[in-house]
């Protein structure tokens, strides 16, 4: 380690000819999964085994990374992001764990001395995680990389013993019918994906069946080979289907988007959520999409993160003949609508009339996100100007929740035309903390 290397004293050599010397450890910052995470290294300051962390070479769990290679981190000067090398990793054993839940449905779990981070006078300082409190708020990625490293799917690799199936080549052949064998991952590719998580099935025989009732749904189908019905169009090619069921899950609350996603070239991935969208999602006064799978609208929220879109997810409760339901609710945040509207290309005629109208609104300045704040703002302006006009002085905001609840005034300031030009550009207020039940290993990566 270079002499300006800060450095944390972590224990003592407990045997040999070194015993009794001290062990030392390097202090780095660390972001990780869909919000920052920074602490010193050691003395068991940790995220939960299978956080996501995204390294330059994709996204994987934080345990899957060694010593030496780039992880994506903050700097702590610029607030930008930026890729550093890790110096070292520890693995352990912990109890002390803490589980963060953001506004917009995001959760973090560490260790109680592990070091978040915080927003305090317009600045980003850490908070140990045994200090986080609700109200609490925390800087989050506006927009996350994207690697690309897998552009092709083989698809003899999902073919089951058959006696019908002949694989060669670049082929699948099948009696007469000849299908290629790499599923190349663009923009089609993405929104026939998109459309089997929206609203995709199989029937007995494996066939994959997709509801749609809209013209230019159908045509597009149509050109992708599916037999097209009233209601529903049909694919009977077993390879594909084996595949979408083997990566993506079936059933609507098995389905999920499988890690490699995120490393697939933008036009799939923004064919993906055009299809998705296209199949579930609603456009009104806000775009939003329901799922009864948490997984697969954490996997679209991640998505639309890489193209700078921020979403936001609630769990949602509906009683239907005295059962009570669960599902999800996602909600683009609207300064991100326009930035949305760029990254699909929603084929149904009404859904994208609808955004358009929606993104001519917010451009106008009709309407806003209650996101769109500074938290705490009022402080440093009572610091910068502390004897106010008297017409202004003690003016607050009423701020209403949207669970319905008593209002509460906030000293605030909307962000309009002023917002710091860094890419850590989002903020998300912690609404509950509480300790996991689970207490599986570790890993502390630094």
């Amino acid at each position: 380690m270079d002499e300006d290397t800060e450095t944390i004293r972590v224990g003592e050599v407990s045997r040999g000819d070194a015993a009794g010397s001290p062990v030392e450890l390097p202090v780095v910052d660390v972001l990780t999964g869909r919000s920052f995470v920074t602490g010193k290294s050691g003395s068991g300051k940790s995220i939960l085994e299978g956080t996501p962390v995204y390294t330059e070479t994709g996204r994987k769990p934080i345990e899957a990374v060694e010593e030496g290679e780039n992880v994506l981190s903050l700097n702590g000067r610029t607030y930008e992001q930026e890729f550093r090398p890790v110096q070292a990793t520890l693995e352990h054993e912990a109890d002390d764990l803490v589980r963060i839940t953001l506004e917009d449905g995001t959760e973090l779990v560490g260790t109680e001395d592990h070091s978040f981070l915080t927003v305090q006078d317009l600045e980003i300082v850490p908070v140990r995680g045994e200090n986080v409190e609700e109200g609490t708020w925390m800087p989050l990625s506006r927009s996350l990389p994207e690697p690309e490293t897998r552009t092709e799917v083989d698809l003899g690799e999902y073919v089951t013993e058959s006696n019908t199936l002949d694989i060669r080549d670049g082929e699948i052949r099948s009696a007469s019918r000849v299908e290629d064998r790499y599923f190349e991952l663009g923009a089609e590719e993405g929104r026939v994906v998109g459309l089997y998580l929206a609203e995709g099935s199989f029937d007995a025989k494996v066939t994959i069946q997709l509801s749609a009732t809209d013209e230019r749904i159908k045509e597009f189908l149509d050109g992708a080979g599916f037999n097209v019905y009233d209601r529903i169009c049909t694919l009977g090619f077993k390879p594909l289907a084996e595949f979408l069921a083997a990566e993506f899950g079936r059933g609507a609350a098995d389905k999920h988007v499988p890690n490699w996603v995120f490393e697939a070239p933008a036009p799939f991935r923004a064919g993906l959520l055009s299809g998705y969208f296209d199949g579930d999602g609603t456009i009104g006064q806000s775009v939003t999409a329901t799922s009864k799978s948490r997984k697969l609208l954490d996997g679209v929220a991640e998505l639309l993160r890489q193209f700078g879109v921020s979403a936001s997810l609630e769990d949602k409760y509906t009683t239907y003949n005295d059962e009570t339901r669960e599902y999800t609710r996602l909600r683009v945040d609207a300064f991100s609508i326009p930035t949305f509207a760029e990254t699909v290309d929603l084929l149904i005629g009404d859904k994208h009339e609808a955004l358009g109208d929606l993104v001519a609104s917010l451009e106008s300045g009709e309407s806003y996100n209650a996101k769109d704040m500074v938290p705490n703002f009022g402080d440093v302006l009572n610091r910068a100007a502390p004897q106010p006009h008297p017409q202004t002085e003690g003016r607050t905001r009423d701020v209403q929740p949207r669970d319905g609840g008593a209002g509460r005034r906030r000293s605030c300031a909307t962000v309009r035309s002023l917002r710091r030009p860094v890419e850590t550009g989002r903020l998300g207020r912690v609404t509950g903390r509480d300790a996991p039940s689970v207490r599986p290993r570790r890993r502390t990566q630094r």
